[in-house]
């Protein structure tokens, strides 16, 4: 991941924090679906890694191991 990518994930996902809530959860399930799609589920990556674990504790309230 380069760092104009980091970039672009974390501008979005300031912008879905600070949407309605009602829209917040629809938003960060993409998110994690389109983090997936574009690095894939074993990705070694420890800043995808990262940024997967802080949306998915964004959405469900915990961090995975």
């Amino acid at each position: 991941m380069t760092f104009g990518e980091m970039n672009q994930w974390t501008q979005r996902l300031n912008q879905i924090m600070g949407a309605s809530i009602t829209l917040r959860d629809k938003r960060l399930d993409q998110m994690i679906e389109d983090i997936c799609d574009v690095y894939g589920y074993e990705c070694d990556c420890q800043y995808v890694a990262e940024l997967f674990n802080t949306v998915w504790e964004a959405r469900h309230g915990v961090r995975i191991a």
